[in-house]
């Protein structure tokens, strides 16, 4: 069994995890004793389950301070927001990316990793970043998208992702649109920058 997990790094260590012999793939899984989670609207209300929150920690050992910013300390407080956004199901938790790189379209949330992991899994894509483009005063989902060897980037190919993506997505998170590149803007770490993606034409 693959038992995924998520670990904050003002605590330390992993604070949800798959339990062996309770695994639900693709989800992250329970709090591990003694954490508890709650998942928090941007009014600071508890939502749902089946809706993305910003999930919020409460335990024993979160870090005392931060480095450089001593007033910046999330242990005066008893649950602190981690800025990572996440769906519950009966008490098993799923990520769907950060709060600041989520945004609302036709007045549902997209997730971009949610449509990354869908674009990346057609044969023709090796790397996919999404991110939100403002569209006659709306955002809509773009995927900037990295092609296989032997793949090129074409008005053809353009539909037959879409048509590959609304078999899987809701069609408030189908990329409206593909920008094809080399390569995508990387933090040191390998972490796509979405901020940066805009800036790719």
């Amino acid at each position: 069994e693959i038992l995924d997990g998520f670990v904050a790094t003002e605590v330390g260590h992993i604070v949800l995890s798959n339990f062996p012999g309770e695994v639900t793939p693709g989800w992250t899984g329970r709090p591990v004793p003694p954490w508890q989670a709650r998942l928090l609207d941007k009014e600071g209300r508890e939502v749902p389950d089946g809706h993305p929150g910003s999930i919020n920690l409460s335990g024993p050992m979160l870090l005392p301070y931060y480095w450089k910013d001593r007033g910046k300390s999330p242990s005066v407080i008893d649950w602190f927001d981690t800025g990572d956004m996440f769906v519950r199901e009966e008490g098993v938790y799923r990520y769907v990316g950060r709060s600041n790189e989520m945004f609302k379209c036709d007045g549902n949330w997209v997730s971009p990793v949610q449509v990354e992991k869908i674009i990346e899994s057609h044969p023709a894509v090796k790397e996919c970043g999404v991110t939100g483009r403002k569209l006659v005063g709306a955002m809509r989902p773009f995927a900037y998208v990295v092609l296989n060897s032997g793949y090129t980037g074409s008005l053809r190919l353009e539909t037959e992702l879409t048509n590959f993506a609304r078999k899987t997505l809701a069609p408030s998170m189908c990329p409206v649109g593909y920008i094809f590149c080399k390569v995508l803007p990387r933090t040191e770490t390998g972490k796509v920058q979405r901020f940066k993606l805009l800036e790719i034409q």
